[in-house]
């Protein structure tokens, strides 16, 4: 094709509107501009590309094909061969203006099909520096006690971004299997607007970090999708998916189907942890299955809106489902299994700020042969729609708050001398009597519930006391049971009264005598 005139040659308009699209297309000589990517051969490959690897200290070559890409004399870079070796991190520097942004795309053929291996004790293998566009995808690692994948935020000039408006996908990462690693998977510093795909790690102690670095500068907006993380060979101390701002806020973000299972053996790990001393807020997690963490979720106070929706847990001996001095965050699941003679606190909430209190519902559990399951709710903490089942287990009354109505049970009591209450069990409780009686101190209450008693007589008239004393019930000064607690046969008294845990007593509202 014959060279295209020089733009602002052409006496008419159309001339140079046309010249002008061409140039963005083609080149100087008037030839098709395709995108340019610098191949880099890996060691064995076979591969003559612009870059040849010969497996010893190959994060050279690709750093000078990053280099490439961030002058702007290629688009991208593409991996070819099946290892790579590297005794430094590849650094992707952008620059420290948010004006003036690069952009960076690496790529591997596969998972299996192009793996880096990193030397012991180097910082990371891919960093992505200051403010830049780009992505990296289709890659296997294999470290030591390295980060994977790395984000670094700039300065304030720069806006302290690091990644953003960018990808990472098709990723694996594989550790030494033997809990002596101490570094993250991936550690993404201030990663902002990116969207997180289909990655597996395996064999390393934690996963991955997502952290907001500078009080100037709200992280997130990120869309985490299909993630595995298995710590299960992993040490001590480990974390899955770890949020942490040390300032400004780690938020807006969107996880689904992102799992993961630790070392039973391991002590303190943790498969959703929310700490700093800054905020991490308004964060969705849906469809998530955790195994064999001492602790399911972490929200630290200063995490906020946070919703963990789970669909299975298996909680060991020890271990706690959900442990929460945050405030208005939300749990869910639809199984918690508990295995067999394991003891579990399922919720340990401390929250204080009791106009937001933590909501936890629907969850469904089951507790395997010789289990036991306890809840240590503040007073401010929402229980509802918790159902739990198990086999010769030992069960938190606080824990069972079926859903809908079910609170509103009746349950009919077994007339005796005393008359005794599981108030567990629904919130209206009758009963006949057959002759004179105390209803007992009620069983199992939780703080703040309402009961009423309706109380009738059979064959003659009969008396009702209260009992009173620890966890009985306690009138008002001066008040006496409606009728003096004598009932005729047709007529009933009702007793209403709420329970408080403080005083541990079933403080009487109101007596009422009724005709039948």
């Amino acid at each position: 094709m014959a060279a295209l005139p020089t733009v602002g040659a052409s006496s008419d308009t159309w001339g140079t509107e046309l010249n002008t699209f061409l140039e963005v297309a083609h080149n100087s000589g008037g030839g098709l501009r395709l995108p340019r990517i610098v191949v880099v051969g890996g060691s064995g490959s076979g591969v003559v590309g612009d870059y040849t690897c010969d497996g010893t200290a190959d994060d050279v070559q690709v750093q000078a094909a990053v280099d490439d890409v961030l002058a702007g004399d290629a688009d991208r870079v593409l991996l070819v061969g099946p290892t790579f070796n590297f005794a430094a991190p590849v650094d992707a520097d952008g620059t420290d203006d948010v004006d003036v942004e690069l952009d960076c795309f690496i790529h591997g053929m596969g998972m299996k099909s192009t793996t880096i291996t990193l030397a012991s004790g180097i910082a990371a293998g891919f960093r992505f520096r200051d403010c830049i566009r780009g992505g990296i995808s289709d890659l296997g690692f294999v470290v030591d006690d390295s980060i994977a994948i790395q984000t670094v935020a700039g300065s304030v000039t720069g806006g302290y971004r690091s990644l953003w408006l960018g990808t990472i996908r098709n990723i694996q990462v594989k550790g030494p299997f033997d809990g002596t690693d101490s570094d993250y998977a991936f550690d993404l510093d201030n990663v902002f607007r990116t969207v997180i795909e289909n990655i597996e790690i395996n064999g390393v102690t934690n996963g991955i970090r997502f952290y907001n670095s500078n009080s100037a500068f709200n992280a997130g907006d990120l869309t985490v999708l299909r993630t595995f993380v298995d710590l299960g060979n992993g040490g001590n101390n480990g974390v899955a998916y770890h949020f942490e701002s040390a300032a400004g806020n780690m938020n807006q973000i969107f996880l689904a189907t992102c799992h993961s299972i630790a070392n039973a053996s391991s002590t303190g790990t943790v498969a959703w942890k929310f700490s700093g001393a800054g905020n991490t807020s308004h964060i969705r997690a849906h469809n998530i299955n955790v195994e064999q963490f001492a602790k399911t979720a972490e929200i630290a106070s200063t995490a906020s809106d946070v919703r963990l929706d789970f669909v299975h847990v298996t909680q060991r001996n020890g271990s706690t489902f959900a442990d929460v001095d945050g405030y208005d965050n939300g749990i869910s699941c639809g199984l918690v299994y508990v295995e067999p003679a394991a003891t579990v606190t399922v919720i340990d909430d401390d929250n204080t700020y009791t106009a937001k209190p933590n909501v936890y519902g629907p969850i469904s559990g089951y507790v395997d042969t010789g289990g036991t399951v306890t809840v240590e709710l503040d007073d401010c903490a929402v229980l509802r729609d918790s159902v739990w089942d198990g086999d010769t287990a030992t069960i938190a009354a606080g824990l069972k708050k079926p859903p809908g109505v079910a609170q509103q049970r009746i349950v009919t009591l077994t007339d005796a001398a005393t008359v005794a209450t599981d108030a567990s069990l629904g919130d209206v409780f009758r009963v006949v009597l057959g002759g004179n009686r105390t209803l007992g101190a009620p069983t199992n209450a939780t703080d703040g519930q309402h009961a009423r008693w309706e109380v009738a007589a059979t064959g003659s008239t009969r008396t009702l006391t209260l009992a009173t004393g620890a966890g009985a019930f306690a009138l008002a000064t001066g008040a006496t049971l409606a009728s003096s607690g004598s009932i005729a046969v047709g007529s009933f008294i009702t007793v209403d009264a709420v329970y408080q845990a403080t005083a541990n007593r079933w403080r009487v509202l109101n007596t009422t005598i009724h005709t039948v």
